[in-house]
């Protein structure tokens, strides 16, 4: 990341965002100069790696909103979906940014009937299996010394009964998020893994090797998914700063929550590791600064053949 604090001079700022970001210098200028004239407003910096080119925010804080916005997003991250919604967790001296540390905890729901079956599931449902069930329990045994301040939860059952048994005894509040839920797959629902790929197979191959491609009947593109989900996570960091939280949601959601962390590229979504049921992810904040602790981890299962569900 380059941070725009070792950028003194405005000539130079505006240079840099004109060539990595958005080849419209009046553009950038105005927005520049509207930063400059307005006290709460700040710029927040540029993302810059091998696969994300060209972010940069300003954010307008009051007692009563947060606005946050993109100056101008590279169309590759248009096509992926993601534009404003990555500044806050990213960057800098963000919302997020606190003297106290900030713990993110993100699970996957456990093993449910429709995953023992390879059915899809994504809007609809099906309940937790025995193991489904335990995994969940393993879990929380091993979070039970863990400060959780809030557990946030996809409003599918199968993630409710999953975060219930994380909570186990303890007095945390649960709080429905649809905006967590899996992504809708449409006319796929209900259909098993084998039948869709068989009906369909160009668009299953979309699905696992060129998501930007991915879009069936009456479902969700990744790049919606990845707006509705990565905007309520921005959210809850910024209401719950310098807390402990967790978010109990879906294979589709955390690999795109946690792409997030790793700059990672839509179509390459579904490299390793692998999501298994109620795996736990950890990242932690601190001033802003995102650091993956755990990516999927299952040290807390306490049987072998759990795993690729």
């Amino acid at each position: 990341m380059i941070n725009l604090k070792e950028y003194k001079d405005t000539k130079a700022i505006i240079e840099l965002l004109t060539e990595c970001m958005y080849p419209d210098q009046e553009r950038v200028l105005r927005e520049f100069e509207a930063y400059q004239s307005n006290e709460f407003k700040r710029l927040l910096g540029i993302i810059e790696n091998d696969e994300l080119v060209g972010l940069i925010g300003v954010i307008t804080q009051d007692d009563d909103q947060v606005e946050l916005k993109h100056i101008a997003v590279k169309s590759s991250h248009r096509r992926q979906g993601l534009g404003k919604s990555m500044i806050m967790t990213y960057m800098e001296e963000s919302l997020v940014s606190t003297e106290d540390k900030t713990t993110l905890y993100i699970v996957r729901h456990g093993q449910t009937e429709w995953n023992i079956q390879h059915k899809i599931q994504g809007h609809q449902d099906s309940p937790l299996t025995e193991k489904g069930i335990q995994q969940a329990q393993w879990l929380s045994e091993a979070l039970g010394d863990a400060k959780i301040d809030i557990i946030y939860s996809s409003s599918s059952r199968r993630a409710v009964r999953t975060a219930e048994l994380i909570r186990h005894t303890r007095d945390i509040e649960i709080k429905e998020s649809d905006a967590f839920k899996e992504m809708n797959m449409g006319v796929w629902e209900g259909r098993t893994q084998e039948e869709v790929q068989d009906s369909d197979p160009e668009s299953w191959d979309y699905f696992w090797n060129d998501p930007e491609k991915f879009q069936i009947q009456g479902g969700e593109t990744f790049s919606a998914v990845s707006e509705r989900s990565v905007n309520e996570l921005n959210r809850i960091l910024y209401e719950h700063r310098g807390k402990s939280i967790l978010i109990v949601t879906h294979s589709v959601v955390v690999k795109l929550l946690m792409a997030l962390f790793e700059n990672r590229s839509m179509n390459n979504i579904w490299n390793p590791p692998y999501i298994h049921p109620a795996c736990l992810c950890k990242v932690e904040f601190l001033k802003g600064v995102p650091e993956i602790i755990l990516h999927a981890d299952i040290a807390h299962y306490q049987e072998e053949g759990l795993e690729l569900t």
